[in-house]
């Protein structure tokens, strides 16, 4: 039998099978996906090792700079400019460690952002074989999206997976 129109023009079987348009609160994803809570906590554990190293030149820096200026009443005027040279040249050094450091850290949040990313939507391309969803779109304080029907949010349900997922691939490492 022919299939009949609805009002909007469409055959009713294909009203039936409607697009399905989703949304996950990136917020609340974020917020309560484990893979990114331990990822964070590499990220600060990273961070304060790379400061601990920064501090640490700092502070070699700053005693001979005091070092220098205890000493410089005694120093002919050529040891005391070679002295300050090679203090200028120590500063740059440092200048140039936390530029490699930072730049560093900057690489390795983008390595972990990249990793979480990756890990969400082959969980999500999983979750589709079966749900058969057109568009899955992400919903945050911050985004384009001012309103959503609730009964679009599919965010708890993907958590759910995402951690179970995630808390087994913890276990075979």
């Amino acid at each position: 039998s022919k299939p009949t129109l609805s009002q909007d023009s469409r055959p009713s079987d294909e009203i039936e099978t409607e697009e399905k348009i989703v949304f996950i609160n990136s917020d609340s994803l974020f917020e309560k996906y484990d893979m990114y809570k331990d990822l964070q906590e590499e990220l600060l554990t990273e961070k304060i090792k790379l400061e601990g190293q920064y501090k640490k030149e700092l502070g070699k820096l700053e005693k001979e700079y005091f070092d220098l200026r205890e000493k410089a009443p005694f120093m002919t005027q050529t040891q005391g400019e070679a002295a300050q040279a090679d203090l200028m040249q120590k500063q740059q050094s440092l200048i140039e460690m936390e530029q490699s450091l930072s730049s560093k850290f900057v690489k390795k949040e983008t390595e972990l952002v990249k990793r979480i990313k990756q890990s969400i939507e082959v969980y999500i391309e999983e979750v589709n074989q079966d749900k058969h969803y057109k568009f899955v779109l992400g919903k945050s304080n911050l985004s384009g999206i001012l309103f959503a029907d609730k009964s679009l949010d599919i965010t708890d349900e993907i958590i759910i997976g995402l951690n179970a997922k995630y808390q087994e691939s913890k276990k075979l490492k």
